[in-house]
């Protein structure tokens, strides 16, 4: 809540600290009493929270359906589904899948689908996922050309999914036919995509960003005919260095 606290609202996975959270609790009481506090004893480490991720997360995405809903892809190679309803209780996560091959860098919620989640990897894949299989064994996977940096959904034809590639690619597929690209174009060629967004006011204007330090704008309203397989490249609108190094992440407010 950044409007009173800069205090995290729940803690989702992580070190287990409750040892220590039961000593302080004890210890406020005996101060408060004027008891001597209790010392603890040996290491207070509990390790990991039932469900954690074991390495770094990378990526994390509210589910825009159910409100309660976070997934996190993982350099663990997994993808977890959270409810923060139960935040500091084993069944806080709700799912994990583990369906990639190495890091996952990318996770996205379908914008009107509750159940629908895509993902990327640098095992050069995305996929979709259906997030009632607990399993992870409900999929489906396409290939890119480089190591998937970010994935977004075109919020005014939601069966449109794009990618961003390490080598530039900018990649799109519409997922009733997931299993052939829409159509596909170099973006940035001296610098590998590292973020992509679609304008929510504005349909059809995507924004590129790029670690050759530059923002590109272009128009894919026109990549689509009527006739659904025959498609076109977007059209480049402009483009700018920003002026501030390396970007690695760009969005429309």
């Amino acid at each position: 809540d950044v409007l009173l606290a800069l205090e995290p609202v729940c803690i989702l996975g992580g070190e287990d600290t409750s040892a220590a959270d039961e000593l302080m609790r004890i210890n406020m009481a005996r101060a408060a009493s004027g008891k001597k506090l209790k010392k603890k004893a040996g290491s207070m480490s509990g390790g990991l929270r039932p469900g954690s991720h074991t390495d770094a997360v990378m990526a994390l995405s509210w589910n825009k359906v159910h409100r309660q809903v976070l997934a996190s892809g993982s350099a663990d190679k997994t993808v977890k589904v959270w409810d923060i309803t139960q935040a500091g209780t084993p069944n806080a996560c709700a799912a994990t899948f583990v369906h990639h091959k190495d890091k996952v860098q990318s996770v996205s919620w379908h914008p009107s689908e509750g159940t629908i989640l895509a993902t990327g990897s640098f095992d050069r894949t995305i996929a979709l996922v259906d997030a009632r299989s607990n399993d992870g064994k409900n999929f489906r996977k396409a290939s890119l050309p480089a190591d998937c940096e970010a994935i977004v959904w075109d919020p005014h034809q939601s069966q449109y999914l794009s990618a961003a590639s390490e080598d530039g690619t900018i990649t799109c597929w519409d997922v009733r036919k997931f299993e052939k690209k829409l159509w596909s174009f170099v973006a940035h060629e001296y610098g590998g995509v590292s973020d992509l967004s679609y304008n929510p006011h504005v349909p059809g204007m995507l924004a590129t960003c790029a670690i050759d330090k530059t923002v590109k704008l272009w128009d894919t309203s026109s990549c689509v005919s009527n006739d659904s397989s025959v498609a076109t490249p977007p059209v480049p609108c402009g483009s700018r260095d920003m002026g501030v190094g390396k970007l690695y992440t760009v969005n429309f407010y």
